[in-house]
């Protein structure tokens, strides 16, 4: 495959994924396919040793693997610093945790070399994978705008079409459009909107500082709810029963409820102090926690023992987004903030309130507990 620049600059957003970045970046290492890739790395302040593996292949394939290093600053903040360092004519994430087919990217990539003078956009399936066995679970035939598959059109044609398409793979900032599918999702952009409202109406020229924060998925102990994950592994734990998932492919910002506790009364006091601090704010886990609900469930089962297990009922069911996740980038760095606890500490803690709520212990002692376990951590 001849050609004189970089076709594809691949952004790899990693951030302690050791056990994952190697199967990642050999999914890239064809020698037909790598003098056409621009990939770049973006370590967002790994503590393991991701970056030590990075390099390994940047001495072994220089021209095409780039390593650079920034500050935990989230997923959004490297894939733009990302963007700017671009040297491809097309750009693509790929997660550091994830890998391609590396046949298929070559075809991709040789279709983007015949095309390069017409295509704007090129859409191409997925694959859900099972982490544990590495199983192929479902393919995803990606239904862009319901445009036709090898068809190839102008940016005009489907660039509105772009934003309408919830389904992307990066988290939302404060500034995506509120328009929520459901009457539910909706009516959380509403109770924003209405907020906007009277901001702008009552509170700007009042010296008054109101802010509104948007957190992802909160578990904790406590929850009773129907309909919703956690409670449902509680509820099949006490019966002795196997956990129904309706859905283990979704992908949910799940952080215990203690994160956005903490974020909302930082919030409120720094806006006390000086009303420039008065905004918008995602809370939300760190992207490595941005897990599918069965591996989720996976995490409960691991900490509830007893044998426990799950079954997948996936039936489509009604309408209900595959893939969220929330970019706190404004977050981290307005106030320096970051999650207290990854996601494997949160069912952790969800799992030791619940046992001790199940066999009458003390209550109130369990929670201060744990929410001074949790003040402790980043001191």
């Amino acid at each position: 495959m001849a050609h004189t620049a970089k076709v594809l600059t691949i952004a790899v957003a990693a951030y302690n994924v050791a056990p994952y970045i190697g199967q990642c970046l050999d999914s890239f290492v064809d020698e037909n396919l790598l003098p056409a890739l621009d990939i770049v790395v973006i370590d967002d302040g790994s503590t393991d040793a991701t970056a030590h593996i990075v390099k390994k292949y940047i001495n072994r394939f220089p021209e095409s693997f780039r390593l650079v290093s920034q500050e935990n600053g989230g997923y959004g903040a490297a894939v733009n610093h990302a963007l700017a360092l671009a040297q491809g004519e097309y750009f693509k994430t790929v997660d550091g945790d994830d890998w391609v087919d590396t046949k298929e990217l070559l075809t991709v990539v040789c279709y983007l070399m015949d095309n390069r003078e017409r295509s704007d956009v090129v859409v191409t399936d997925y694959c859900w994978v099972r982490h544990r066995d590495g199983k192929e679970i479902r393919r995803i035939k990606t239904d862009f705008a319901q445009k036709q598959y090898q068809h190839i059109y102008s940016f005009d044609e489907i660039a509105d079409k772009v934003y309408l398409n919830k389904e992307w793979e990066w988290g939302y900032r404060e500034n995506e459009e509120l328009d929520g599918y459901d009457p539910y999702s909706n009516s959380k952009s509403c109770s924003e909107l209405v907020t906007h409202s009277y901001i702008n109406s009552f509170f700007k020229n009042m010296n008054i500082a109101v802010s509104t924060a948007r957190a992802g998925n909160v578990i904790g102990g406590g929850d009773f709810a129907s309909d919703r994950i956690i409670p449902d592994c509680i509820r099949a734990a006490i019966k002795h029963e196997d956990i129904v998932v309706r859905n283990p492919f979704s992908t949910r910002p799940y952080q215990h409820v203690l994160e956005p506790i903490y974020a909302y009364l930082m919030i409120a006091q720094k806006q006390y102090e000086d009303i420039k601090y008065a905004g918008y704010y995602n809370v939300g886990p760190d992207d490595r926690d941005c897990f599918q609900t069965g591996a989720l469930v996976d995490l409960f089962v691991k900490h509830w023992g007893e044998g426990m297990k799950w079954i997948d009922k996936y039936d489509g069911g009604p309408h209900e987004a595959n893939f969220l996740k929330l970019d706190c980038s404004k977050l981290k760095k307005t106030f320096g903030w970051q999650p207290h606890w990854d996601l494997n500490i949160a069912i952790e803690k969800v799992v030791e309130w619940s046992k001790c709520w199940l066999t009458n212990g003390d209550i109130e002692k369990c929670m201060n507990k744990q929410i001074e376990e949790f003040m402790k951590v980043g001191k």
